[in-house]
């Protein structure tokens, strides 16, 4: 797997969530919004940092980009896709109870949007 060591690229996950409410707003969707900062921010998983940024709204949908962050060592150490769903089924799912996760689009590099860089430090 292509990895990049530097700080302008992320992978990054396209996540599909449903609930059985209809979702009015991106606030609803996971995030890692910090209402302090106003901005999304990094947050801890086992060998990751992570970012949840929803994107698009469907009436009982929506789309959330999944930034991962993790040394190229360990990257390369693991089966990505199999890392983030077993990620959001144990950590995203428990915690935001009215979610499941209907699709996961295949990790691809991309800057992190939305998010700002987290290995210099800047969250």
């Amino acid at each position: 797997m292509e990895t990049n060591e530097i700080c302008t690229l992320c992978e990054k996950v396209v996540v599909t969530f449903s609930s059985e409410q209809p979702i009015v707003s991106l606030s609803e969707l996971p995030n890692t919004f910090d209402p302090v900062s106003k901005k999304y921010s990094w947050k801890h998983y086992d060998l990751m940092e992570y970012a949840l940024v929803p994107r698009k709204i469907d009436k009982t949908s929506g789309e959330v980009d999944l930034y991962i962050c993790m040394d190229e060592d360990e990257i390369d150490d693991i089966d990505l896709m199999e890392y983030a769903n077993e990620f959001l089924h144990k950590e995203i799912i428990p915690s935001w109870d009215n979610f499941q996760v209907v699709q996961v689009i295949s990790a691809f590099l991309s800057p992190p949007f939305d998010v700002e860089c987290r290995r210099m430090g800047h969250n």
